[in-house]
């Protein structure tokens, strides 16, 4: 599988994983950084916020792009567009993550979302 879509399946699955997947894919020194109020997350905040919210039900990433700017480690952009079920409006953000290879795998290590 390539990168491209390995991460690609990745992000996708993180929009609208459960708690168990985040605590599986996310390396072991994970950061977010969100809009308010969540602002800055360690990895255990990250895995406690999904219990707290609804998880997405409608998912568009477009313009994606993946680069591996050194052995083990991978960035990835693009724009999200994500709806929540019984929400009228979509969250739009831009959104950049980057990838780190931990015991052979690829793990979150940095999620950041711009809202549009």
């Amino acid at each position: 599988m390539s990168l491209d879509r390995e991460l690609g399946e990745l992000e996708s699955r993180f929009w609208k994983g459960t708690r168990n997947f985040y605590d599986e894919h996310l390396a072991a020194e994970a950061r977010a950084v969100y809009p308010e109020p969540a602002g800055i997350l360690d990895r255990q905040a990250i895995v406690d916020a999904i219990d707290d919210l609804a998880r997405w039900e409608q998912i568009e990433l477009r313009d994606m792009a993946v680069i591996e700017p050194a052995p083990g480690v991978a960035m990835v952009t693009y724009r999200a567009e994500a709806r929540r079920a019984g929400d009228d409006k979509a969250h739009e953000a831009f959104v950049g993550s980057v990838y780190v290879k931990e015991d052979g795998a690829w793990k979150l290590a940095f999620n950041q979302q711009t809202p549009v």
